[in-house]
């Protein structure tokens, strides 16, 4: 978990002062109509660290954890397209700093513990497997953010 913890920590620390630097009518514009804008790929980014805190959390109290949730329907609702980028950065920002100190403070034995994020609550996966892939879908949206090209 250390390696996760580190991973996540380098990864946002990278990326924070990247965003605050982007300009406010790219990180808005919105590619198409059925396509999330840069702001709301990150306000994903953040409905994301919502999901996995409470994962992370209840892992360690509860014995069956079956947490999921609609991407579509948490970023309409948050209502990200209409934030100042800066509140969006900065919640994306200090969720993910709870993430690393709930898993700095979670015991070692919590790591194989199996939950589930699949639809299907038989599917199963340890906790460090959800941090590590939490963290890979990080940077994944990460790159597809910070990709400057113009919409066609």
């Amino acid at each position: 978990m250390k390696n996760v913890i580190q991973n996540l920590n380098q990864t946002i620390e990278k990326y924070y002062p990247i965003l605050k630097e982007m300009d406010d009518v790219q990180f808005s514009i919105k590619p198409n109509p059925g396509k999330w804008s840069k702001k709301e790929e990150l306000g994903h980014l953040t409905d994301s660290a919502q999901n996995n805190i409470q994962r992370f959390i209840r892992v360690q109290y509860e014995e069956h954890v079956h947490v999921m949730y609609d991407p579509e329907n948490w970023v309409e609702f948050n209502n990200y397209q209409n934030k100042e980028k800066n509140d969006v950065i900065e919640l994306w920002y200090q969720l993910n700093k709870q993430i690393i100190s709930v898993l700095e403070k979670m015991p070692a034995d919590k790591y194989t513990t199996l939950m589930s994020f699949d639809e299907n609550a038989s599917v199963k996966n340890t906790v460090l497997f959800i941090a590590d892939d939490y963290v890979e879908h990080l940077k994944h949206h990460l790159v597809s953010i910070l990709d400057f090209k113009k919409p066609t």
